[in-house]
């Protein structure tokens, strides 16, 4: 396997990354904690779940505030369901390094086409919760929330179980799309924008592959300080993108950058003469920042507040 180059600086991850949010969102929404939500959230995922109460705010934590950040104009209880879905997805994240829990959740598939009961109340929870969300949507956006989750329970065992078998080459260059497709999750959090008491289907599925598209680079380029710049962590898609293409790590995150602005610059362009449209996808958008820049498993506020981020930092400050 060609050896990745050298990863990225503080200053040139700074470099990249200022006219980025500057583009996006110079003006942050407001973001405040909300308890009652995480409570309620807390509580559903604790009942879905089943897990040790000990463990459980480590994924609330963090699941609790992206339905509040991405889908502000939800119903509460709808952003509920899909805070507890969240957690469920960094629990899985979390956990599929233990070997007995990835043996009991591959009986996921059996347990969601009806095929199998299963002991296993983790796996029930999960299920429970999808039908419960799904019910809000058109049939075909609810397939697509449970096929995207589907890919990435599945994605997260293989990768615990086998990632370092996969040997990345300037002749598989379609392979790190391919497997952050699978890992992002990102099809089924695009369509929880547009429950069907709100939109038809015809009214926003040309922008699914771009609200998708965003949910993976804009998270590819906000974890890349904690990933790479302060970490070395293996298999991410710039660090197997600079293998496949021969470049640095430098110029496949800019790489991922300029991917997701794209995408921010024609979900926008596409959304001209309809306000309403515009507003959702900006919502998402900007509060998919906001999410990143709150939650400190990212590690964005040893820059400093984001203002001063922008402002000092973009010229040249200390």
């Amino acid at each position: 396997m060609t050896k990745a180059q050298p990863s990225v600086s503080p200053d040139e991850f700074l470099k990249i990354i200022t006219p980025f949010l500057n583009e996006i969102c110079p003006n942050l929404p407001p973001f405040a904690p909300d308890e009652a939500f995480k409570n309620e959230v807390f509580k559903k995922f604790a009942a879905a779940s089943g897990l040790p109460e000990d463990t459980i705010p480590h994924f609330v934590d963090t699941g609790e505030v992206l339905p509040r950040c991405i889908y502000p104009s939800l119903p509460r209880d709808l952003k509920i369901s899909i805070g507890v879905l969240t957690a469920y997805v960094f629990s899985i994240d979390d956990q599929c390094s233990d070997p007995e829990f990835r043996e009991q959740l591959k009986s996921y598939r059996s347990v969601f086409l009806g095929k199998s009961s299963t002991n296993l109340q983790y796996i029930k929870g999960l299920y429970d919760t999808l039908h419960d969300i799904v019910s809000h949507y058109e049939w075909y956006a609810g397939d697509m929330i449970f096929k995207s989750t589907m890919d990435s329970v599945g994605i997260n065992i293989v990768e615990a179980e086998r990632m370092g078998d996969f040997v990345v080459s300037p002749s598989t260059k379609l392979f790190p799309d391919f497997l952050r497709q699978k890992s992002g999750i990102g099809e089924a959090y695009a369509f929880l924008c547009f429950p069907e008491s709100d939109w038809k289907l015809e009214d926003y599925f040309t922008l699914i592959p771009d609200l998708a598209g965003i949910i993976e680079q804009m998270n590819d380029v906000l974890s890349f300080y904690k990933e790479s710049v302060l970490g070395n962590e293996p298999g991410t898609w710039i660090r197997q993108t600079s293998v496949c293409r021969g470049i640095s790590e430098y110029e496949a995150f800019q790489g991922r950058v300029d991917q997701c602005l794209g995408s921010i610059r024609r979900l926008r362009a596409a959304c001209e003469g309809n306000p309403r449209l515009l507003k959702t996808v900006n919502e998402f958008i900007n509060g998919y920042l906001v999410f990143h820049l709150d939650a400190g498993r990212y590690k964005l506020d040893q820059l400093g507040s984001y203002d001063g981020w922008l402002n000092e930092k973009a010229f040249g400050g200390n």
